[in-house]
């Protein structure tokens, strides 16, 4: 199995108009090796290192053409094993992913405007103090995601962090954080509040802003369950990320999106850290339709049943299915059961993503 899939910028335009010249180039060292996490896709990948989404097929002719026999070739773009090594070597103008900027330097990084102290992670993850002396309950922030780009206007890449911040109780709020390259090393210049249980479906930085694409509560929406559709926009002003637009987008576009389609289910993750391993998408799959039924298999049964939406929440009610012995008997009652507790779907690229009741997992789907 191939263990390093080689992201070269400069590559990409070589083999637009030179290509025999990828095989013919020197082997890079390796700026930063990139391990793939359950959960992880090559237009998530992409859109990180390269700065857009949708080079991800380019990542994949990349890899598939490299003569190492030590990295593995990518049959399904959907496809990708956690615990593959991503190779990213240095290349001029990919200073974000490296150094100063770095996933790993940012997962290590000091953060304020969450307490009244600053938050030093470790790893990703910040343990404060409990509240009371023996009580359970204290303050944590965890590392989710991170974007880069130029908020500054000096034409240097800067970050934005995505943060996660609970103390026990059941709000999780969301934060994002603005870091920028001072003197050789990582600050955090301004932090903003976007929510309690929002969920960022998008972020990036475009023309000097952050962008992201959310779901939150819209009046009528009891707190475990938001269903309206927002995009905020955020600008770096001095020591503040000022919120400079937002924007309810209609959900009725993210419902159409839903219908129609062969989901193959392409695994779970869960909050324990479990997760559901998928090898042969193809067998187990749901399709919702138009007029609020669903049909699937289940590896060698199929199912049916209704549905209900109500802005971004779904409700799934089991129906009628064959009742064979399959071969992936096991996988096949989790892959049901995690439908069963569908709450909440939402899109990011051409996945569908489905969060479970509870905050107790997401489901992912694709094409």
């Amino acid at each position: 199995m191939k263990k390093c899939i080689t992201l070269i910028t400069l590559f990409v335009l070589l083999t637009l108009v030179l290509p025999g010249a990828v095989m013919a180039q020197n082997p890079v060292e390796c700026e930063v090796e990139y391990t793939v996490q359950a959960g992880d896709w090559l237009s998530k990948i992409a859109e990180k290192y390269m700065g857009d989404a949708l080079a991800y097929e380019q990542l994949v002719e990349l890899a598939n053409a490299s003569a190492d026999d030590a990295c593995t070739n990518i049959d399904n773009p959907d496809l990708i094993e956690p615990g593959w090594i991503i190779c990213i070597p240095k290349v001029e103008g990919a200073a974000a992913v490296s150094g100063v900027l770095s996933e790993d330097a940012l997962k290590n990084a000091t953060y304020q405007g969450i307490y009244d102290e600053p938050a030093t992670l470790t790893d990703g993850f910040y343990e404060g103090d409990p509240f009371v002396e023996g009580s359970p309950m204290r303050p944590t922030v965890t590392y989710v995601d991170a974007v880069w780009g130029d908020l500054t206007g000096d034409g240097v890449d800067d970050a934005v962090v995505f943060l996660a911040e609970a103390s026990g109780g059941s709000g999780v709020f969301t934060y994002l954080a603005a870091v920028v390259d001072q003197d050789g090393q990582p600050v955090n210049v301004a932090s903003v509040m976007v929510g309690d249980r929002t969920d960022i479906n998008e972020l990036k930085i475009e023309n000097g802003e952050v962008v992201a694409k959310i779901l939150t509560h819209g009046p009528d929406d009891p707190m475990c369950c938001p269903t309206r559709n927002m995009i905020k926009k955020f600008a770096l002003q001095g020591d503040q990320l000022l919120e400079t637009y937002s924007e309810v987008v209609d959900n009725k576009g993210e419902s159409a999106q839903l219908t129609g389609v062969i989901w193959n289910w392409l695994g779970s993750t869960y909050s324990n850290d479990a997760k559901s391993e998928v090898t042969t998408p193809g067998d187990f799959t749901v399709t919702f339709n138009e007029d609020g039924y669903f049909n699937g298999k289940a590896d060698c049964n199929n199912f049916g049943g209704s549905y209900t939406l109500t802005g971004n929440s779904i409700s799934i009610q089991p129906g009628p299915m064959t009742m064979a012995m399959c071969p992936q008997q096991e996988l096949a009652d989790q892959f049901l059961k995690d439908l069963g507790a569908a709450a909440i779907f939402f899109f990011q690229n051409d996945n569908l993503l489905i969060d479970m009741m509870m905050d107790t997992g997401t489901m992912k789907f694709g094409k």
